[in-house]
């Protein structure tokens, strides 16, 4: 294999090379252009991109699921539906609330 088609194989669909064995997106994308990575969002990033396995439920993660899934959309449902009853009281309309 002649040596500049073994380059244009090992280029990536953005012009990066690509990435070897063991080596991390952000390391191959600033090989070559004079940039500094930061070790900690290299390792945050690599975190974040197998989260799905690395994932586990405790008691915390279901109290932020229940808060963020049923007590914030009822204090928000509650809160327009008072100022939409406050609101028709002053201008006289009644009206059905769901």
């Amino acid at each position: 294999m002649s040596s500049a088609l073994g380059r244009a194989l090992s280029v990536g669909a953005r012009g990066f090379p690509a990435a070897g064995a063991g080596r991390r997106v952000g390391e191959v994308a600033a090989r070559g252009r004079g940039l500094k990575t930061n070790p900690h969002v290299e390792e945050w990033m690599g975190k974040r991109e197998i989260s799905e396995k690395t994932f586990t439920f405790t008691p915390k993660v279901s109290l932020g699921l229940l808060m963020a899934i049923v007590v914030f959309p009822v204090v928000v449902y509650g809160n327009i539906k008072a100022g939409m009853e406050t609101k028709d009281a002053k201008e006289g309309r009644k009206r059905e609330y769901f």
